[in-house]
Protein backbone atom coordinates (compact mmCIF):
# COMPACT_ATOMS: atom_id res chain seq x y z
CA UNK A 1 0.00 0.00 0.00
CA UNK A 2 2.54 2.36 0.89
CA UNK A 3 4.42 1.40 -2.29
CA UNK A 4 1.52 2.15 -4.68
CA UNK A 5 1.23 5.89 -2.15
CA UNK A 6 5.07 6.66 -3.18
CA UNK A 7 4.26 5.79 -6.73
CA UNK A 8 1.56 7.88 -7.42
CA UNK A 9 3.36 11.05 -5.74
CA UNK A 10 6.33 10.23 -8.31
CA UNK A 11 3.84 10.55 -11.02
CA UNK A 12 2.11 13.55 -9.98
CA UNK A 13 5.73 15.22 -9.50
CA UNK A 14 7.21 14.16 -13.10
CA UNK A 15 4.10 15.30 -14.84
CA UNK A 16 4.29 19.09 -12.91
CA UNK A 17 8.01 19.50 -13.87
CA UNK A 18 7.06 17.99 -17.40
CA UNK A 19 4.34 20.69 -18.59
CA UNK A 20 5.91 23.57 -16.04
CA UNK A 21 7.41 25.23 -18.99
CA UNK A 22 4.42 25.23 -21.21
CA UNK A 23 2.87 26.91 -17.38
CA UNK A 24 5.44 29.58 -17.55
CA UNK A 25 5.39 30.02 -21.35
CA UNK A 26 1.68 31.02 -21.33
CA UNK A 27 2.08 33.46 -18.69
CA UNK A 28 4.64 34.99 -19.83
CA UNK A 29 2.83 34.78 -23.62
CA UNK A 30 0.00 36.66 -21.88
CA UNK A 31 2.24 39.38 -20.42
CA UNK A 32 3.61 39.86 -23.78
CA UNK A 33 0.70 40.35 -25.17
CA UNK A 34 -0.69 42.80 -22.71
CA UNK A 35 2.72 44.71 -23.25
CA UNK A 36 2.10 44.70 -27.10
CA UNK A 37 -1.56 46.34 -26.36
CA UNK A 38 0.65 49.46 -24.58
CA UNK A 39 -1.28 50.36 -21.73
CA UNK A 40 1.29 52.84 -20.22
CA UNK A 41 -1.43 55.96 -21.04
CA UNK A 42 -2.93 54.22 -18.31
CA UNK A 43 -0.16 52.92 -15.74
CA UNK A 44 1.90 55.88 -16.31
CA UNK A 45 0.09 58.57 -18.08
CA UNK A 46 2.87 61.02 -18.73
CA UNK A 47 0.60 64.19 -18.76
CA UNK A 48 1.22 66.98 -21.37
CA UNK A 49 -0.47 70.03 -20.90
CA UNK A 50 1.05 73.22 -20.16
CA UNK A 51 -0.11 76.46 -18.55
CA UNK A 52 1.12 80.28 -19.44
CA UNK A 53 0.09 83.25 -18.35
CA UNK A 54 0.12 86.93 -19.93
CA UNK A 55 1.50 88.29 -16.57
CA UNK A 56 2.08 87.46 -13.16
CA UNK A 57 1.61 91.07 -10.93
CA UNK A 58 -0.83 93.10 -13.09
CA UNK A 59 -2.73 96.87 -12.21
CA UNK A 60 -5.99 97.24 -13.64
CA UNK A 61 -6.68 100.27 -15.82
CA UNK A 62 -9.75 102.20 -14.97
CA UNK A 63 -9.58 103.89 -18.57
CA UNK A 64 -9.11 100.88 -20.53
CA UNK A 65 -12.56 98.60 -18.89
CA UNK A 66 -12.62 96.99 -22.56
CA UNK A 67 -8.91 96.25 -22.97
CA UNK A 68 -7.87 92.26 -22.44
CA UNK A 69 -6.09 92.29 -18.75
CA UNK A 70 -4.58 88.99 -17.93
CA UNK A 71 -4.65 86.13 -20.53
CA UNK A 72 -4.17 82.02 -19.97
CA UNK A 73 -3.23 79.75 -22.86
CA UNK A 74 -2.89 76.10 -22.23
CA UNK A 75 -1.15 73.30 -24.58
CA UNK A 76 -3.35 70.22 -25.70
CA UNK A 77 -3.28 67.55 -22.63
CA UNK A 78 -1.64 64.15 -23.81
CA UNK A 79 -2.94 61.68 -26.13
CA UNK A 80 -5.63 58.50 -25.32
CA UNK A 81 -6.69 55.97 -27.47
CA UNK A 82 -10.07 57.09 -29.85
CA UNK A 83 -13.01 56.00 -27.54
CA UNK A 84 -12.18 58.56 -24.79
CA UNK A 85 -13.87 62.11 -25.55
CA UNK A 86 -11.61 64.84 -23.97
CA UNK A 87 -12.55 68.56 -22.91
CA UNK A 88 -11.39 71.28 -21.04
CA UNK A 89 -12.75 73.19 -17.97
CA UNK A 90 -11.25 76.02 -16.50
CA UNK A 91 -12.19 77.61 -13.20
CA UNK A 92 -10.78 81.26 -11.64
CA UNK A 93 -11.12 82.24 -7.84
CA UNK A 94 -9.37 84.15 -4.84
CA UNK A 95 -6.16 82.21 -3.68
CA UNK A 96 -7.58 80.25 -0.16
CA UNK A 97 -11.22 80.21 -1.16
CA UNK A 98 -10.24 76.44 -2.80
CA UNK A 99 -12.49 76.88 -5.67
CA UNK A 100 -15.61 76.95 -4.04
CA UNK A 101 -16.52 80.47 -5.16
CA UNK A 102 -14.93 80.07 -8.48
CA UNK A 103 -16.64 81.23 -11.99
CA UNK A 104 -16.66 77.58 -13.66
CA UNK A 105 -16.28 77.04 -17.63
CA UNK A 106 -16.91 74.47 -20.02
CA UNK A 107 -14.73 75.25 -22.37
CA UNK A 108 -15.64 74.60 -26.50
CA UNK A 109 -13.64 71.77 -28.37
CA UNK A 110 -10.15 73.32 -29.92
CA UNK A 111 -10.20 76.50 -27.43
CA UNK A 112 -6.78 76.35 -25.40
CA UNK A 113 -7.20 80.06 -24.58
CA UNK A 114 -9.26 82.26 -22.49
CA UNK A 115 -9.01 86.01 -21.28
CA UNK A 116 -10.16 88.54 -18.95
CA UNK A 117 -10.69 92.42 -19.66
CA UNK A 118 -10.22 95.14 -17.33
CA UNK A 119 -13.78 95.51 -16.32
CA UNK A 120 -14.55 91.14 -16.18
CA UNK A 121 -12.02 90.95 -13.33
CA UNK A 122 -13.04 94.09 -11.45
CA UNK A 123 -16.08 92.75 -11.46
CA UNK A 124 -15.57 89.65 -10.05
CA UNK A 125 -13.00 91.08 -7.50
CA UNK A 126 -15.16 93.64 -6.21
CA UNK A 127 -18.57 92.79 -6.84
CA UNK A 128 -18.10 88.79 -6.69
CA UNK A 129 -15.73 88.24 -4.37
CA UNK A 130 -16.19 91.62 -1.98
CA UNK A 131 -12.73 92.66 -2.46
CA UNK A 132 -11.00 96.32 -1.30
CA UNK A 133 -9.96 98.82 -4.11
CA UNK A 134 -6.18 98.96 -2.30
CA UNK A 135 -5.18 95.46 -1.94
CA UNK A 136 -3.57 93.34 -4.05
CA UNK A 137 -5.31 90.36 -4.69
CA UNK A 138 -3.95 86.52 -5.40
CA UNK A 139 -6.40 85.05 -8.06
CA UNK A 140 -6.19 81.83 -9.01
CA UNK A 141 -6.57 80.51 -12.58
CA UNK A 142 -7.06 76.43 -12.95
CA UNK A 143 -7.40 74.44 -16.41
CA UNK A 144 -8.67 70.87 -16.31
CA UNK A 145 -8.58 68.63 -18.76
CA UNK A 146 -10.77 65.63 -18.72
CA UNK A 147 -11.87 62.17 -20.45
CA UNK A 148 -14.95 60.68 -20.68
CA UNK A 149 -15.76 57.32 -22.54
CA UNK A 150 -13.01 54.50 -22.71
CA UNK A 151 -13.29 51.13 -20.78
CA UNK A 152 -11.08 52.32 -17.40
CA UNK A 153 -10.68 56.17 -15.99
CA UNK A 154 -8.33 58.07 -16.93
CA UNK A 155 -6.58 60.31 -14.75
CA UNK A 156 -7.27 64.14 -15.57
CA UNK A 157 -4.67 66.88 -16.08
CA UNK A 158 -4.88 69.85 -13.86
CA UNK A 159 -2.54 73.24 -13.95
CA UNK A 160 -2.92 75.77 -11.69
CA UNK A 161 -1.19 80.16 -11.83
CA UNK A 162 -1.62 82.15 -9.98
CA UNK A 163 -2.03 86.40 -10.70
CA UNK A 164 -1.36 88.96 -8.22
CA UNK A 165 -3.86 91.93 -9.35
CA UNK A 166 -4.80 95.00 -7.88
CA UNK A 167 -8.29 96.48 -8.84
CA UNK A 168 -8.78 99.76 -9.84
CA UNK A 169 -10.39 102.96 -7.64
CA UNK A 170 -13.72 104.03 -9.10
CA UNK A 171 -13.94 107.58 -9.50
CA UNK A 172 -15.09 108.50 -5.99
CA UNK A 173 -16.27 112.11 -4.80
CA UNK A 174 -13.84 114.30 -2.74
CA UNK A 175 -14.14 115.62 0.69
CA UNK A 176 -12.08 116.95 2.91
CA UNK A 177 -15.34 116.95 5.01
CA UNK A 178 -18.83 115.95 4.47
CA UNK A 179 -21.43 118.00 6.30
CA UNK A 180 -25.09 118.26 7.47
CA UNK A 181 -26.92 122.03 7.96
CA UNK A 182 -29.84 123.21 7.57
CA UNK A 183 -32.89 124.05 9.79
CA UNK A 184 -32.84 120.62 10.81
CA UNK A 185 -29.54 121.05 12.28
CA UNK A 186 -30.02 124.61 13.81
CA UNK A 187 -28.17 125.87 10.49
CA UNK A 188 -25.30 123.91 12.84
CA UNK A 189 -22.78 122.08 10.75
CA UNK A 190 -22.74 118.54 11.59
CA UNK A 191 -20.00 116.45 10.03
CA UNK A 192 -20.29 112.94 9.16
CA UNK A 193 -17.88 110.21 9.88
CA UNK A 194 -15.85 108.26 7.87
CA UNK A 195 -17.46 104.51 8.65
CA UNK A 196 -14.43 101.64 9.59
CA UNK A 197 -16.09 98.90 7.65
CA UNK A 198 -15.96 100.77 4.15
CA UNK A 199 -13.67 103.92 3.52
CA UNK A 200 -15.67 105.54 0.89
CA UNK A 201 -18.96 105.42 3.34
CA UNK A 202 -19.70 108.26 5.80
CA UNK A 203 -22.48 107.68 8.35
CA UNK A 204 -24.33 110.03 10.86
CA UNK A 205 -26.48 109.70 13.80
CA UNK A 206 -28.20 112.28 15.61
CA UNK A 207 -31.47 113.45 16.83
CA UNK A 208 -32.41 116.25 14.35
CA UNK A 209 -35.71 118.53 14.13
CA UNK A 210 -38.16 118.69 11.89
CA UNK A 211 -36.99 120.66 8.96
CA UNK A 212 -34.70 120.89 6.24
CA UNK A 213 -31.37 119.67 5.59
CA UNK A 214 -28.86 119.15 3.02
CA UNK A 215 -25.43 117.58 2.32
CA UNK A 216 -22.48 119.44 1.92
CA UNK A 217 -19.03 118.28 0.33
CA UNK A 218 -16.21 120.34 1.56
CA UNK A 219 -12.91 120.78 -0.24
CA UNK A 220 -10.31 123.37 -0.69
CA UNK A 221 -11.36 124.27 -4.36
CA UNK A 222 -15.21 124.84 -3.20
CA UNK A 223 -18.22 122.94 -1.81
CA UNK A 224 -20.55 120.67 -4.07
CA UNK A 225 -24.16 119.84 -3.13
CA UNK A 226 -25.67 116.31 -2.59
CA UNK A 227 -29.02 116.68 -4.92
CA UNK A 228 -31.35 113.50 -6.00
CA UNK A 229 -30.19 112.30 -8.94
CA UNK A 230 -32.79 112.80 -11.95
CA UNK A 231 -36.17 110.73 -11.77
CA UNK A 232 -36.00 110.41 -7.82
CA UNK A 233 -38.43 112.83 -6.23
CA UNK A 234 -38.01 112.08 -2.77
CA UNK A 235 -35.79 110.24 -0.16
CA UNK A 236 -37.25 106.91 0.93
CA UNK A 237 -37.13 105.58 4.62
CA UNK A 238 -34.37 103.24 5.34
CA UNK A 239 -33.79 102.64 1.23
CA UNK A 240 -31.12 103.98 -0.88
CA UNK A 241 -31.90 106.59 -3.68
CA UNK A 242 -29.41 107.63 -6.19
CA UNK A 243 -27.88 111.09 -5.67
CA UNK A 244 -25.66 113.20 -7.72
CA UNK A 245 -22.65 116.30 -6.85
CA UNK A 246 -24.57 119.68 -7.97
CA UNK A 247 -23.35 123.07 -7.74
CA UNK A 248 -26.13 124.39 -5.92
CA UNK A 249 -27.69 123.60 -2.62
CA UNK A 250 -30.23 121.30 -2.54
CA UNK A 251 -32.23 120.54 0.76
CA UNK A 252 -34.15 117.18 2.12
CA UNK A 253 -37.56 117.75 3.73
CA UNK A 254 -37.40 115.89 7.29
CA UNK A 255 -41.22 115.28 8.71
CA UNK A 256 -40.53 115.21 12.16
CA UNK A 257 -38.34 115.30 15.05
CA UNK A 258 -36.23 112.45 16.42
CA UNK A 259 -32.98 110.14 15.70
CA UNK A 260 -32.14 110.19 11.91
CA UNK A 261 -29.50 107.81 10.53
CA UNK A 262 -27.52 109.63 7.35
CA UNK A 263 -25.33 106.83 5.17
CA UNK A 264 -24.02 108.62 2.30
CA UNK A 265 -21.36 106.09 -0.45
CA UNK A 266 -19.57 108.66 -2.45
CA UNK A 267 -18.67 105.44 -4.21
CA UNK A 268 -21.64 103.86 -5.07
CA UNK A 269 -23.12 107.31 -5.25
CA UNK A 270 -26.30 106.41 -2.95
CA UNK A 271 -27.83 107.95 -0.33
CA UNK A 272 -30.22 106.18 2.80
CA UNK A 273 -31.67 108.00 5.52
CA UNK A 274 -33.51 106.21 8.19
CA UNK A 275 -35.91 107.95 9.84
CA UNK A 276 -37.27 107.79 13.87
CA UNK A 277 -40.33 105.96 12.47
CA UNK A 278 -37.59 103.18 10.89
CA UNK A 279 -34.91 103.80 13.94
CA UNK A 280 -32.09 100.95 13.81
CA UNK A 281 -31.56 98.90 17.28
CA UNK A 282 -28.79 96.64 18.44
CA UNK A 283 -29.37 93.24 18.57
CA UNK A 284 -30.46 91.73 21.50
CA UNK A 285 -29.37 88.62 22.56
CA UNK A 286 -31.81 86.29 24.58
CA UNK A 287 -30.55 83.83 26.90
CA UNK A 288 -30.82 82.35 30.54
CA UNK A 289 -28.67 82.25 32.81
CA UNK A 290 -27.02 79.38 35.26
CA UNK A 291 -30.67 80.40 37.67
CA UNK A 292 -32.89 79.60 35.02
CA UNK A 293 -33.55 83.47 34.89
CA UNK A 294 -34.17 84.75 30.78
CA UNK A 295 -32.30 88.05 29.88
CA UNK A 296 -32.25 90.50 26.78
CA UNK A 297 -28.87 92.20 26.35
CA UNK A 298 -27.62 94.36 23.55
CA UNK A 299 -25.08 92.88 21.95
CA UNK A 300 -22.41 95.98 21.31
CA UNK A 301 -19.28 94.06 21.62
CA UNK A 302 -17.99 90.86 21.42
CA UNK A 303 -15.03 88.01 22.96
CA UNK A 304 -13.32 84.95 21.81
CA UNK A 305 -13.55 81.76 24.06
CA UNK A 306 -12.21 78.16 23.44
CA UNK A 307 -8.81 76.79 22.11
CA UNK A 308 -7.85 80.99 21.34
CA UNK A 309 -8.34 80.83 25.32
CA UNK A 310 -7.19 77.48 26.37
CA UNK A 311 -10.90 77.32 27.80
CA UNK A 312 -10.14 79.66 30.14
CA UNK A 313 -11.74 82.92 31.04
CA UNK A 314 -9.02 85.75 30.04
CA UNK A 315 -10.81 86.56 26.61
CA UNK A 316 -9.50 87.47 23.27
CA UNK A 317 -10.92 90.07 21.20
CA UNK A 318 -13.32 92.62 23.13
CA UNK A 319 -12.75 95.88 20.28
CA UNK A 320 -15.78 95.87 18.08
CA UNK A 321 -18.40 98.97 17.78
CA UNK A 322 -21.43 99.09 16.62
CA UNK A 323 -21.14 101.01 12.99
CA UNK A 324 -21.98 103.75 12.43
CA UNK A 325 -24.26 102.60 9.07
CA UNK A 326 -25.84 100.00 11.27
CA UNK A 327 -25.55 98.89 15.37
CA UNK A 328 -26.10 95.49 14.48
CA UNK A 329 -23.09 95.70 12.46
CA UNK A 330 -19.84 95.18 14.49
CA UNK A 331 -16.75 96.18 13.13
CA UNK A 332 -13.06 95.99 14.94
CA UNK A 333 -9.71 96.55 13.68
CA UNK A 334 -8.08 93.63 16.22
CA UNK A 335 -4.49 92.03 16.42
CA UNK A 336 -6.12 88.38 16.97
CA UNK A 337 -3.70 86.05 18.97
CA UNK A 338 -3.66 83.03 21.21
CA UNK A 339 -3.02 81.73 24.61
CA UNK A 340 -1.14 79.16 23.12
CA UNK A 341 1.22 81.53 21.26
CA UNK A 342 2.55 81.47 17.53
CA UNK A 343 3.07 83.60 14.67
CA UNK A 344 1.11 85.27 12.23
CA UNK A 345 0.32 81.73 10.14
CA UNK A 346 -0.97 80.39 12.83
CA UNK A 347 -4.82 79.60 12.95
CA UNK A 348 -7.04 79.09 16.39
CA UNK A 349 -10.42 77.91 17.09
CA UNK A 350 -12.64 79.89 19.16
CA UNK A 351 -16.59 81.39 19.24
CA UNK A 352 -17.77 84.39 20.34
CA UNK A 353 -19.68 85.35 23.45
CA UNK A 354 -20.88 87.88 25.68
CA UNK A 355 -18.62 89.11 28.69
CA UNK A 356 -21.81 88.93 31.48
CA UNK A 357 -20.22 87.93 34.46
CA UNK A 358 -22.97 89.77 36.42
CA UNK A 359 -25.49 87.27 35.18
CA UNK A 360 -23.51 83.78 36.11
CA UNK A 361 -25.80 84.06 39.48
CA UNK A 362 -23.23 82.18 41.99
CA UNK A 363 -20.67 81.63 38.92
CA UNK A 364 -18.85 85.17 38.93
CA UNK A 365 -15.61 86.11 36.74
CA UNK A 366 -16.41 84.46 33.74
CA UNK A 367 -18.64 85.15 30.52
CA UNK A 368 -21.51 83.55 29.89
CA UNK A 369 -21.66 80.90 26.77
CA UNK A 370 -25.30 79.92 26.68
CA UNK A 371 -25.37 82.41 24.19
CA UNK A 372 -22.75 82.42 20.89
CA UNK A 373 -22.07 82.99 18.23
CA UNK A 374 -21.02 79.52 16.15
CA UNK A 375 -20.72 78.08 12.49
CA UNK A 376 -23.95 76.98 11.33
CA UNK A 377 -23.85 73.27 11.80
CA UNK A 378 -24.87 70.91 8.72
CA UNK A 379 -27.89 68.71 9.29
CA UNK A 380 -25.45 65.78 8.44
CA UNK A 381 -23.11 66.82 11.38
CA UNK A 382 -26.13 67.27 13.36
CA UNK A 383 -27.18 63.76 13.24
CA UNK A 384 -23.85 62.34 14.04
CA UNK A 385 -23.34 60.14 17.21
CA UNK A 386 -21.68 62.60 19.96
CA UNK A 387 -18.76 59.00 19.83
CA UNK A 388 -17.93 60.62 15.86
CA UNK A 389 -14.57 62.64 15.93
CA UNK A 390 -16.93 64.89 13.33
CA UNK A 391 -19.62 65.83 15.88
CA UNK A 392 -17.33 69.10 17.39
CA UNK A 393 -18.08 71.07 14.04
CA UNK A 394 -15.19 73.30 13.15
CA UNK A 395 -15.83 76.13 10.49
CA UNK A 396 -13.02 77.76 8.32
CA UNK A 397 -13.41 82.17 8.79
CA UNK A 398 -11.41 82.73 5.19
CA UNK A 399 -10.20 85.85 4.62
CA UNK A 400 -12.43 87.94 2.30
CA UNK A 401 -15.07 85.70 2.71
CA UNK A 402 -18.49 86.55 4.35
CA UNK A 403 -19.20 82.93 6.29
CA UNK A 404 -23.42 82.28 7.86
CA UNK A 405 -23.15 82.17 11.71
CA UNK A 406 -25.57 80.99 13.87
CA UNK A 407 -26.54 82.70 17.23
CA UNK A 408 -27.03 79.59 19.87
CA UNK A 409 -29.47 80.49 22.98
CA UNK A 410 -30.72 77.24 24.15
CA UNK A 411 -26.79 76.22 25.20
CA UNK A 412 -27.06 72.56 23.44
CA UNK A 413 -24.27 70.86 23.40
CA UNK A 414 -23.30 70.32 20.09
CA UNK A 415 -23.63 73.73 18.73
CA UNK A 416 -21.45 74.95 22.45
CA UNK A 417 -18.64 72.43 21.35
CA UNK A 418 -18.69 74.57 17.67
CA UNK A 419 -15.95 76.09 16.79
CA UNK A 420 -14.60 78.56 14.26
CA UNK A 421 -10.78 78.43 12.62
CA UNK A 422 -9.21 81.71 12.19
CA UNK A 423 -5.59 83.40 11.67
CA UNK A 424 -3.97 85.09 14.45
CA UNK A 425 -3.41 88.32 13.33
CA UNK A 426 -4.23 91.96 12.69
CA UNK A 427 -7.95 91.58 10.92
CA UNK A 428 -10.09 93.56 10.20
CA UNK A 429 -13.20 91.60 11.94
CA UNK A 430 -17.30 92.26 11.21
CA UNK A 431 -19.90 90.85 12.26
CA UNK A 432 -23.47 91.74 10.58
CA UNK A 433 -25.79 90.33 13.35
CA UNK A 434 -28.98 91.82 11.10
CA UNK A 435 -27.92 88.93 8.72
CA UNK A 436 -25.78 86.65 10.37
CA UNK A 437 -22.71 86.14 8.81
CA UNK A 438 -18.75 87.35 9.52
CA UNK A 439 -16.31 88.75 7.54
CA UNK A 440 -12.05 88.71 7.72
CA UNK A 441 -10.18 90.79 6.16
CA UNK A 442 -6.30 92.12 6.57
CA UNK A 443 -5.69 95.64 7.45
Amino acid sequence: MINTIKSIRNMRNKLFYKYLPLVVLFIFGGCKDDKEADLTWLTNPGEKMELTVSATDIELDRDRPNDVALSFDWTPAREMPEDYVISYVTKIDIEGHEFESCVRVDEDYGVFNKSYTTEELQLLLVDKWGQSYSKVVPVQFRVIAKWEGGPRYAMPEVRTVTVNVRPYRPLVWEADRIVLSGTSTDNDKLVMSKTVENEFQYAFVQDLVQGEMGITLETEQGDTYIQLAEGVDNWVDGEEVDVVLGDEPAMLNLPKDGEYRVILNTETRKLKIYSPDKKLEPYKAHFVDKLDGWHDVDVTNLWAYGDITKWGNDLKGGGFKPSLADPQLLVGKISWTSAWGGGSDKKENGKFVLDVPHFEGGYPGGPHFSWCLVPVIPDDILALDKSDSRWKYKQELKLNTWTPIHAESEAREQYREAMFTWYMRPLLTIVDLRNMQIYMSEY
